[in-house]
This record gives structure tokens, sequence and C-alpha cells, in this order.
């Protein structure tokens, strides 16, 4: 029985020194935003394994508008179904247009439950987002592919 509590307890403080530097990270305060960005993102997941991502978005920089795609977005596993989240937000840490596209991972907040999320790239970039979202849509563990899409 003694065993079992110095295990849990090892976990729970293992735990806590994994969760709380990326959770107090979420927390800093942000630096002024430099751009803006609005995203329409549409999920499918049909009984076979296939899965749609019809996403879309617009970055607005420096007065200019460049028109994005978002992949490796889905549903929770083994989930069959459709999500549709539709979202607005601003941009920072971003120095250059070229540091904007590239793989994004979940930083905190959920869309579904509170209406807000932020997301932070390979490059440090950080999207704030706000809006609303029908269903669940999930960042895959690989992480969400933004990239420029061609006029």
């Amino acid at each position: 029985m003694n065993s079992l509590k110095v295990v849990v307890t090892f976990l729970t403080i293992s735990f806590a020194f994994v969760c709380f530097p990326a959770r107090a990270q979420s927390d800093q305060p942000l630096p002024p935003p430099v751009a803006t960005i609005t995203v329409d993102l549409k999920v499918y997941a049909m009984a076979t394994g296939q899965k749609a991502n019809i996403s879309s978005g617009i970055l607005t920089y420096q007065g200019k508008q460049y028109p994005l795609t978002i992949k490796g977005i889905g549903l929770y596993a083994n989930q069959i179904g459709a999500s549709h989240l539709v979202a607005s937000g601003e941009v920072y840490n971003l120095n250059s247009l070229a540091d904007f596209a590239g793989t994004y991972f979940f930083l905190s907040g959920g869309m579904e439950e509170t209406g807000s999320s932020k997301i932070r790239s390979d490059k440090n970039v950080i999207v704030a987002l706000k809006g609303w979202s029908r269903g669940p849509v999930v960042i895959q563990p690989g992480g969400s592919t933004i990239q420029f899409t061609m006029k």
C-alpha cells in the first residue's frame, strides 16, 4: 500500500512539473497584435475512416489580405460526424509574412467550450481566436499546417 502511495505521489508531482510550465507560458501577457485573421473550418469524418477538411481563412498583415488554407485538423479519435468553426482573431510575434505559414499546435482554450482558443506555431507566432464552433475541431497530434493559397 505504501508503494502505491509513493507511485501516485510521484506521478502527481511529475504531472505538475510538466503541465504547469506550459500553462504559465500560455498565460503570459502578449505583445501588441501585428495582424488579424479570420478562419472558416469545416471537418467531416465518415464511418470508413475517411476525413475531409475544407478549411480556409484570410490573414490581414500590413494592410494586405493573404488567403490561406488550414490542414491537419479533425474530430476526436474514432469520432464520426461533422464540425464547423468560424472565428476571427489577432496574430502576435509575427516579424515577417514568411513566418506565418507553418505548423501550429494547441496552446490554450477551447472554442467549443469557451469561445476562444490560442494556437502557437513552430516559429513562435501566436494566434488568439474568438468565435463559435458546432462540434469539436481538434488539431491533430502532429500539428495543423497553415499555408498561403495561391490566387
